[in-house]
């Protein structure tokens, strides 16, 4: 374990470009998002995902019934009903319902919170990842997370992805108690 005058020492070295915290907790997060998003107009003029290779970064989905991936990150996940819901939003084959905001994409499965899985989707071409999770201190700051750092970087360079996080879910603001432990 290091002290905080260690990791001080660290960060000043020449060898040493960054020093970022790894945190790993997380907050789920999801909405009505095709209703929201009025996902109809871009499909009546074509633009169906096409050609795009679509990653959702987290847990996996408990029932991948309707849902066709055309890779996973790891074959035995934690699932999640979530996980079920965020890849649908993106592409599903359903029957009788709207298949998505990206129906023809190459929807890819990044199944997992840890920033591997982010690096294996971009490593497989993924322009669009969607993040319907953020760490928990995430929203007790509003300066950049390491995360945020790290997905920048990742956003200038090949293949430029587009990482989406997702935001609050609820239709009004969310404020934190008094505790700062919990949200309403």
């Amino acid at each position: 374990m290091l002290t905080a005058g260690d990791i001080h020492t660290l960060a000043k070295s020449e060898c040493v470009g960054l020093v970022l915290l790894d945190d790993r907790t997380v907050q789920l997060d999801l909405a009505d998002s095709i209703a929201i998003a009025r996902s109809v107009l871009p499909h009546t003029r074509g633009i169906d995902g096409t050609g795009v290779r679509v990653a959702v970064f987290e847990r996996g989905p408990r029932d991948t019934t309707s849902l066709v991936f055309a890779e996973r990150y790891n074959r035995n996940p934690t699932e999640s009903d979530h996980a079920r819901l965020v890849s649908a939003i993106v592409k599903n084959i359903e029957p009788n319902s709207p298949h998505g905001h990206a129906p023809n994409c190459q929807l890819y499965s990044a199944n997992s919170y840890d920033r591997g899985a982010l690096e294996w989707a971009v490593g497989h071409g993924c322009t669009v990842v969607t993040q319907s999770f953020h760490l928990i201190n995430e929203r007790r700051t509003s300066t950049l997370s390491s995360d945020d750092i790290w997905k920048d970087w990742l956003a200038i360079n090949h293949p430029f992805p587009t990482i989406v996080p997702s935001t609050v879910n609820s239709k009004s603001p969310t404020w934190f108690t008094k505790d700062s432990t919990q949200f309403l």
